[in-house]
Order: C-alpha cells, then sequence, then structure tokens
C-alpha cells in the first residue's frame, strides 16, 4: 500500500503540485458568492484562475483560516439573451435526485466502511480517512464540477475542542489533507478522468466548523457520468499527531449537509442520501442523533427531461 504523505497545509488539486516542485505550497481560499449565469462553474473558473495567479507568486505565504464565513457559490440563474452561450447540457436523462454518502476507512458500501471511529492517539503516525461519494442520479454527456459542505459538532449543547482547528497558523495546522485528483488510488471511481482544479476552505466556531470543498475541470476535461455508478468525490485524511489538544477525545458529529453538481446550464443541489453522517469517538453514533433530527431538507424537484417509470442502470428498483 502506498503511503500519502501529509504537508503542512490544506492540499487541493493541480495547483499543490507545481507549488510542492518549488518546496513552497500556497493556499487560496474559495471565492465568495459568485453571481451569474454559470454559478458553480463561475466559482470553479475563479478557483482555477487564483491558483495561476498563486502559481506565478512563488514567494506568497499560505492563508489562515479564519472565523468570517463565506457564502457558498451561488446557484445559477438563467444566462441574459446576449450573454455568451452555456455549456452543453443536452443529452440528460434524471431518473431521481443526487445522493450524497461519507464513510470512515472505505467508501461508503465496500468492506471495511464503518460510520463511526474511535481517534487512537498511541500512534502519532496513524492517518484516519473519510471517503466523500455520491450518485448523480441521472445520465449525462458532461460533469464540470462539484462543490461539498461538511460541519464538525460537538455533542449537543458542548463546544468543539480545538483538536477540530486545522486551520494554517492554529492549533491542529498541518494535519488535514484533501484529495481529489484521479491518480488511480481511489478504491471506486471517480467523475473525471483529468486532472482539475480544487480548494478548501475551513472555518471554526466552538459551536461547529465548517468545510467547503470545491472542485472542478475545465470543459474540454469533462467526462460523462452515469446515473447507476457511485462515484468517489473526495477523500479527507486526518493525522492524528496532537491528540494533546482538548478535544481529541471528544465525540463529534460529521454531517456532509449539501452539495452542487455541475452538468451543464445550472447547478444541481443535492441535500439527502442514507449516509451523509458519520461520528468519531462515539461507538453507537449518537451524538448525531439530534442532527439528525434537525437535518430536513425539502422535497426534491427534478429540472429537466424525467424517465421515472425506468430505474438507472444497474440498480433495482426500491418497492
Amino acid at each position: 500500500m502506498t503511503r500519502i504523505p501529509l504537508w503542512p497545509v490544506i492540499a487541493g488539486a493541480r495547483g499543490l503540485r507545481a507549488r510542492r516542485r518549488r518546496g513552497r505550497m500556497t493556499r487560496t481560499p474559495i471565492p465568495p458568492v459568485v453571481a451569474g449565469a454559470r454559478g458553480l462553474r463561475a466559482a470553479l473558473a475563479l478557483v482555477a484562475l487564483a491558483g495561476l495567479l498563486a502559481a506565478g507568486a512563488g514567494a506568497a505565504s499560505p492563508a489562515k483560516a479564519t472565523r468570517r464565513a463565506h457564502p457558498a457559490p451561488a446557484i445559477a440563474r438563467p444566462a441574459a439573451p446576449d450573454s455568451e452561450p452555456g455549456p452543453d447540457s443536452t443529452g440528460q436523462v434524471i431518473y431521481s435526485e443526487p445522493k450524497l454518502y461519507m464513510a470512515w476507512r472505505a467508501p461508503w458500501g465496500m468492506p471495511g466502511a464503518s460510520d463511526t471511529l474511535s481517534v487512537l492517539c498511541d500512534d502519532t503516525l496513524s492517518v484516519d480517512t473519510l471517503f466523500l461519494s455520491f450518485e448523480t442520479g441521472r445520465d449525462a454527456p458532461h460533469f464540470y464540477g462539484m462543490y461539498a459542505r461538511l460541519y464538525f459538532r460537538p455533542p449537543f449543547g458542548d463546544t468543539l475542542g480545538t483538536y477540530w482547528h486545522w486551520g494554517r497558523g492554529w492549533w491542529n495546522q498541518g494535519n488535514l489533507r484533501i484529495e481529489f485528483d484521479p491518480d488511480g488510488s481511489f478504491p471506486c471511481a471517480q467523475p473525471w478522468v483529468r486532472h482539475g482544479f480544487g480548494q478548501p476552505d475551513f472555518q471554526f466556531t466552538p459551536q461547529a466548523g465548517r468545510l467547503d470543498l470545491i472542485y472542478g475541470l475545465r470543459e474540454a476535461d469533462t467526462a460523462p457520468v452515469a446515473a447507476g455508478t457511485r462515484y468517489c468525490f473526495a477523500r479527507v485524511l486526518f493525522r492524528q499527531r496532537r491528540c494533546h489538544l482538548p478535544g481529541a477525545r471528544q465525540p463529534v458529529c460529521i454531517e456532509w449537509a449539501e452539495a452542487r453538481l455541475s452538468f451543464g446550464q445550472g447547478d444541481v443541489f443535492a441535500r439527502r442520501g442514507p449516509a451523509r453522517f458519520v461520528s468519531a469517538n462515539s461507538p453507537d453514533g449518537g451524538v448525531c442523533a439530534p442532527y439528525r433530527r434537525a437535518s430536513n431538507p425539502g422535497a426534491w424537484k427534478p429540472r429537466g427531461p424525467t424517465n421515472p417509470n425506468q430505474p438507472p442502470p444497474g440498480t433495482r428498483r426500491q418497492e
């Protein structure tokens, strides 16, 4: 098994390798609200541009995580009549809403996957991996990118320990890593076959931590996706090196609160899935019980051509 090195910042996509070769890495935060016709794709374009600018700067210092909340990239709005044509969104067949899955050690549904994890502090070299996977709910000729938001919450009524703050310059810096790229080491299919542009952003308050992830590709590098395939979006690696920090053994609930998928003209929201919650240091997962009850996504409404009478290829209809 190949050992995956952990670097002293939260890592993301193509810009990481270029900066690693120079012996210095920088971090650019996810852009704030992106308005206009393309929503998520516009945010991805800004991420790519920011990565290129950061690579050209060379000596820039890694940015610190802050407590200032940035809204998620805006959902797409219809293009103005005089705007340039949007990306091709034809050829889609919608079977169901997208679904989100999380699991420790392996993607959900695979051998070894678990929704609970106990942080082991007796080995400072140990790495715990959280896999984020999803189903598109549709066949589409292009998949341009994806945005995800995760929350880290303490037991209801408690506060989150500083062990769970990984931002650059903060208590547990350097012990969180995000991986997106299709390097052949993911145990499930990925919706991209070429390297793209990605970026994480972490915010911390005593009530909750929030991790935003975004990854996407240029239009020429996109690939088709199928409704019957469960794809890996990313894996989050936690290095257990500073267990002396408050909260290392604290029960914590991790929720994949929402995602936005880009298939072309307009973003598709995802807020449901049978495994959107996992826990740490809570053997029965009880720390997530109050948050599960509070999570009640609105009813899903399909946009585009639907085929409700036919299950996605490779799946069985649920009665």
